[in-house]
């Protein structure tokens, strides 16, 4: 029944109505329950600051936060447009505890500022640039929002006392092999880094925030995603066009994955330093074939897959692959008392290693070499995994214990 009333507004005005049970027949596993009553006590009554407020997640973020009972939300974006049309998303009785900067996360005297002014106790860092392909030609920009922008943020948070800095990070930085997943792993290493420097360290980073970040896959719906692609093709009867007939991805709501992601960030804080973990991971479910995806959506709105829309298949581009992974083959899974979400044992970076890494990296973008840029950050993941299995190796093994 609730298939046919979503298809019935299709001839009001012939666009694709997604809801929940939709959403479950796509995503092949039911949504997740959010735990309202914990990550409402998380979020209620502090001030939140979001980077990338007006984006995807960001936007999700700031209204879940408002919701929650924020005290004040503060969106720190770059997009004029973006922050008007959050204005739009958000609802009135919202507005007067909510305040948006247009700024460059990358950008330290701006974002000093803000953060200095607006005094936060969490900051969301969901701002990167994201599409794949942009991202190959486009590696300057990547490296200078994905990277720069996440150690200005991140510093600036631990200068400024926030309590929480939380990183929205993506499975494309398990085993990078694009410009999009080299940045992101090399952000988790600077969240990791600072997480691991002891508070109260001669040159330490870390006197009172606790850093974290939460990897997770592809948000359905989002801004750019294959969701909002096969849609438009679809209202204008297609072809629906797809890189691979047999690539896969995990998809998760937007609804879920912020509501985990707060509820990673709540975690965090009431475990003490020690026994808490760098990065967290969601639970995203099986991969999903995308030909799957676009087969489904063809049928939800009423037409036969290559019959009334045919579907044309493109080739894979630079940078992507068939498949995806949520955690690498040396990272160990830890479950967590938390449905859907795991802690992340993983290779730490040691910040002096991160340091250097960033200095020739700023250096790199300087003589616009491409080639030395990406080395330099692969080197910093190689060199991070070479410490890693040095130390493991180093362990004494005692009687029973697993290698």
């Amino acid at each position: 029944v609730v298939q046919f009333a979503g298809l019935s507004q299709l001839g009001q005005e012939g666009k694709l109505v997604l809801d929940a049970v939709e959403m479950e027949t796509i995503l092949r596993r039911p949504t997740v329950a959010s735990d309202i009553e914990r990550i409402g006590a998380f979020v209620g009554g502090k001030r939140v600051l979001v980077t990338g407020g007006a984006g995807s997640i960001g936007r999700t973020l700031v209204k879940r936060s408002l919701e929650l009972g924020a005290d004040a939300v503060l969106v720190a974006d770059n997009s004029e447009f973006g922050i008007f049309q959050l204005s739009q998303y958000i609802d009135e009785k919202h507005h007067d505890r909510l305040k948006v900067r247009i700024v460059d996360v990358a950008d330290r005297r701006q974002m000093t500022r803000v953060v200095t002014e607006f005094k936060p106790d969490i900051l969301f860092h969901a701002a990167a640039l994201k599409h794949v392909p942009l991202l190959e030609e486009n590696w300057e920009s990547a490296i200078q929002t994905n990277v720069f922008g996440t150690l200005v943020c991140a510093e600036v948070a631990a200068r400024c006392g926030v309590a929480q800095f939380v990183m929205v990070s993506s499975d494309k930085a398990v085993d990078p092999t694009s410009v999009l997943g080299m940045t992101k792993r090399a952000a988790e290493q600077i969240v990791s880094a600072l997480h691991g420097t002891p508070a109260g360290e001669p040159g330490g980073r870390r006197p009172a925030t606790k850093f974290i970040a939460v990897r997770f896959g592809n948000v359905f719906g989002s801004n750019g995603s294959v969701a909002t692609i096969f849609q438009a093709q679809i209202e204008a009867g297609g072809p629906v066009t797809i890189t691979d007939r047999r690539m896969t991805r995990y998809f998760m709501t937007v609804a879920e994955a912020v509501d985990l992601v707060i509820m990673s960030a709540a975690d965090a804080a009431s475990r003490p330093a020690g026994q808490d973990y760098a990065v967290y991971m969601l639970d995203m479910g099986k991969p999903v074939p995308i030909l799957e995806v676009a087969e489904t959506m063809i049928r939800m709105a009423g037409k036969s897959p290559y019959t009334d829309i045919p579907i044309r298949f493109t080739g894979i581009r630079p940078g992507e692959k068939l498949h995806e992974t949520l955690h690498g083959e040396d990272e160990e899974l830890v479950e967590l008392s938390i449905a859907k979400i795991f802690g992340l044992s993983t290779d730490v970076a040691q910040w002096s290693d991160v340091q250097a890494a960033l200095a020739a990296l700023q250096q790199s973008m300087k003589s616009q070499d491409k080639a030395a840029s990406l080395t330099i950050l692969a080197d910093l993941d190689r060199t991070t995994k070479t410490r890693a299995n040095a130390q493991h190796d180093a362990v004494p093994k005692t009687a029973g214990q697993a290698s």
